[in-house]
């Protein structure tokens, strides 16, 4: 999940994340300080994911 993650980041693609809740958020990823989440940029605003509520990840 992490490549996955940092290759989106690096191509500057947005991927599709599914949450152990069964929610989907997609949009922009990048890396805040702290690599224990991810920063997704989405049309609604930013949201920092745990890399541990997630589920699946759709590049």
């Amino acid at each position: 999940m992490y490549t996955y993650i940092n290759k989106a980041i690096q191509a500057c693609k947005p991927l599709s994340l599914l949450l152990d809740d069964g929610s989907k958020l997609s949009g922009m990823p990048s890396w805040p300080e702290d690599r224990s989440r991810v920063k997704i940029k989405a049309h609604g605003g930013a949201a920092w994911i745990p890399l541990a509520d997630i589920k699946h990840v759709t590049t």
